[in-house]
């Protein structure tokens, strides 16, 4: 087994940047999703699957963005 050396992260480091990571990159990637499905579903002719009354593209990424977090 390996000696382990000052040059390594400590494994509660490593949860720390997983937990962040997570908690930062899942959001991001809600929002992206919610931000593009708004943006391409009407060009693409299925803006009828849409539901009426959506905000506009900024605030609902945004939102799902916070929520998800």
């Amino acid at each position: 087994m390996a000696k382990e050396t000052q040059d390594e992260p400590s494994n509660f480091a490593r949860a720390l940047w997983t937990f962040l990571g997570y908690m930062l990159v899942g959001p991001f990637f809600a929002g992206l999703v919610t931000a593009s499905g708004l943006i391409v579903l009407p060009l693409i002719g299925m803006g009828a699957h849409l539901p009426p009354g959506l905000p506009n593209v900024g605030e609902a990424a945004a939102g799902a963005f916070v929520w998800a977090a």
